[in-house]
């Protein structure tokens, strides 16, 4: 969390605070483990759709607590790449409830 992205990055303290409940979500919603995942991948998803978010450090934390299923992130279900989920023309966004 700490070699996140401006205005994403965290300090020490505060990725001390949210690694736990970062894992525990991992866990819960079926990601790899943190040695195995792929970490571009896993910053994408907490750091997506920051439209509505007056400061950037409350995002990350919601990301986390939101983190959807790896499953429906990489396509797994239905046998296709993450990108088959993103939309073409929003690649932040999921392809499923993105605007024509």
């Amino acid at each position: 969390m700490q070699q996140l992205r401006p205005p994403h990055h965290m300090g020490a303290s505060s990725a001390r605070t949210y690694a736990p409940l970062l894992l525990r979500s991992m866990a819960e919603q079926g990601w790899p483990s943190v040695f195995e995942v792929d970490h571009l991948l896993l910053a994408r998803e907490v750091t997506r759709d920051p439209q509505g978010f007056k400061r950037p450090s409350s995002l990350v934390p919601t990301r986390i607590r939101d983190l959807p299923r790896y499953a429906i992130v990489t396509g797994a279900d239905r046998g296709q790449g993450a990108t088959a989920e993103r939309c073409p023309v929003h690649p932040e966004r999921y392809r499923k409830g993105c605007v024509d």
